[in-house]
């Protein structure tokens, strides 16, 4: 349990790191013409990577408090459709 507990928040904190990056290259002016063409396919993806970063942080923080308390606030099911939704309309854009 512990082992996917470590792996979950991982990928919580390396996402997080993703949306960083986006935020630098969608806030920063390029005098060249193929920056600006990269830039134009991270439009918006720190958003949409910030989405997915929250419900990972839901997963961790089931692992971190317990099942009992989890399934009273919020559920696995919730956590499974809102990570449904996710993909449904915001993976394909990350994957251009």
């Amino acid at each position: 349990m512990d082992i996917l507990y470590e792996d979950v928040s991982r990928q919580a904190t390396i996402l997080e790191r993703y949306v960083g990056l986006f935020k630098l290259i969608e806030d920063e002016h390029f005098d060249s013409k193929l920056m600006n063409e990269y830039k134009k396919l991270v439009v918006n993806c720190s958003e949409k990577v910030l989405q997915l970063s929250k419900i990972v942080k839901l997963f961790e923080f089931r692992f971190g408090v317990g099942l009992p308390f989890f399934i009273l606030l919020y559920g696995d099911y919730s956590c499974a459709y809102r990570f449904g939704y996710w993909k449904k309309y915001h993976a394909k854009d990350l994957l251009q």
